[in-house]
C-alpha cells in the first residue's frame, strides 16, 4: 500500500478493534484517503477516500456522476440486499467478498437507502468487507 500511496501519512493506533477483527492503525493522507491496517496481520482492512486523485480499478473517482458509477459497476457486479433490509444502492459486492461503496451524500454515510439520481456526484469511496460494516452479503 505504501508503494502506491506513499509514506506521507499520519498514523494513529486503535487498541479497541470495534467492527474490525483486531486492533488497527489508520494511515491518514492529507489529500483525503484513509487506510485501515490490522495491527497483528499487517493486512489492509479498509480504504476510504474523498480525494479526486484516487480512482477505482475501473476508473471511477470522487467527482464522477452516479451515471458513470452505475454504468460501470452494474454491468459487472450486483448491489446486494442488506441484512437490515433494503437494497444497498451504490454498494457493490466485488471480488473476494469485498464491498465497494460510493457515497453521494457523505454526511449521510456511505450507504444509500434509495436509488441515486444519475447526475449526483460521488463524494466518497469505501472499499471494505461486509462484516466490518455490520452487514453480510
Amino acid at each position: 500500500m505504501k508503494e502506491i500511496l506513499g509514506t506521507d501519512f499520519e498514523e494513529t493506533f486503535y487498541e479497541e478493534a470495534g467492527h474490525f477483527p483486531e486492533s488497527f492503525y489508520t494511515w491518514e493522507y492529507s489529500e483525503g484517503t484513509m487506510v485501515v491496517v490490522g495491527h497483528d496481520s499487517n493486512k489492509v482492512l479498509e480504504i476510504r477516500s474523498t480525494s479526486p486523485e484516487r480512482e477505482t480499478d475501473l476508473g471511477v473517482k470522487v467527482g464522477d456522476q452516479a451515471e458513470k458509477v452505475f454504468n460501470t459497476y452494474r454491468e459487472k457486479y450486483s448491489e446486494p440486499e442488506s441484512i437490515h433490509g433494503g437494497k444497498l444502492y451504490g454498494c457493490f459486492k466485488i471480488e473476494e467478498g469485498q464491498a465497494l461503496a460510493f457515497a453521494f451524500n457523505i454526511e449521510n454515510g456511505y450507504f444509500n437507502p434509495e436509488d441515486v439520481p444519475a447526475d449526483e456526484l460521488v463524494e466518497g469511496i469505501l472499499l471494505t468487507y461486509p462484516t466490518y460494516i455490520d452487514d453480510s452479503f
